[in-house]
């Protein structure tokens, strides 16, 4: 009888078990909660990679504040007004670092070339953004004969379907370029025709197929530009042309 009475017991107990586990496993979320939004705070904001926009510009756009909860903060709209508010900031991460600091890592773009447009010349960046309209004293390479349509900063370069082909060697180019640290040897860069033309070191004009390879091609430019100058002298001017079949590089002096 004894037995039967504890068995009853137990069996009457039972249906509060898993009441007990549901009001503990909120208990542990709001202690959680609450532990998070009391110990969490953002006390410093960390930025790096940045040269162009000062710390205060960046912390500005992003809306942090000491104080702020580091659980509470929304990275992915941060990164979207960073880069949309700063047209040289190529990427943007921001992470927590525990327990009260807040690192934001960007990196930059620079300006390899201008384009001219109706409303005037604009800086671009070797993947083709643009950045800002180009001051008057500028000297980096001019790029001809393409028309950029409806340009604004941190937009792409955008052209019409007939000039899309060139648009694509354009970059490809302006990349390779970059890739190579010539970009600065470059004054003049016209992809009006079906071949692309470009002025290098102020000395020639160089002729290159507007669809070729053209990390290759740059290295043929460079070796034949400095087999000349050991052959006939750094004062040598004229045509480099690398789009002749059969042939890496061919001179016409002028």
């Amino acid at each position: 009888m004894a037995a039967r009475r504890n068995h009853k017991r137990k069996r009457a107990r039972r249906p509060f078990g898993p009441l007990f586990k549901v009001l503990c496993a909120v208990a542990v979320a709001v202690a959680l909660t609450m532990g998070a939004t009391v110990f969490f705070q953002v006390e410093y904001i960390l930025v790096d990679g940045n040269s162009r926009y000062t710390k205060e510009e960046i912390i500005a756009i992003t809306g942090l504040q000491v104080g702020d909860n580091l659980f509470h903060m929304n990275k992915f709209d941060m990164i979207q007004l960073l880069e949309q508010q700063l047209p040289y900031i190529q990427t943007v991460t921001i992470r927590r670092s525990l327990p009260n600091t807040v690192v934001i890592t960007v990196k930059e773009l620079d300006a390899v070339a201008q384009i001219q447009s109706p409303e005037g010349s604009w800086l671009i960046s070797a993947n083709g953004k643009l950045l800002e309209q180009a001051p008057a004293d500028n000297a980096s390479m001019v790029i001809s004969g393409l028309t950029p349509l409806t340009p604004q900063a941190g937009a792409d370069l955008a052209v019409s379907q007939e000039e899309d082909t060139r648009l694509h060697a354009l970059l490809a180019l302006l990349n390779a370029l970059a890739a190579q640290d010539m970009s600065a040897q470059i004054s003049a860069l016209d992809v009006t025709a079906s071949r692309i033309v470009m002025r290098y070191l102020e000395r020639f004009n160089v002729r290159l197929p507007l669809n070729g390879d053209f990390s290759y091609q740059l290295k043929v430019l460079r070796t034949a530009a400095e087999d000349l100058n050991q052959r006939v002298g750094e004062q040598t001017t004229g045509t480099l042309d690398l789009t002749q079949t059969g042939y890496s590089a061919v001179f016409l002096p002028e």
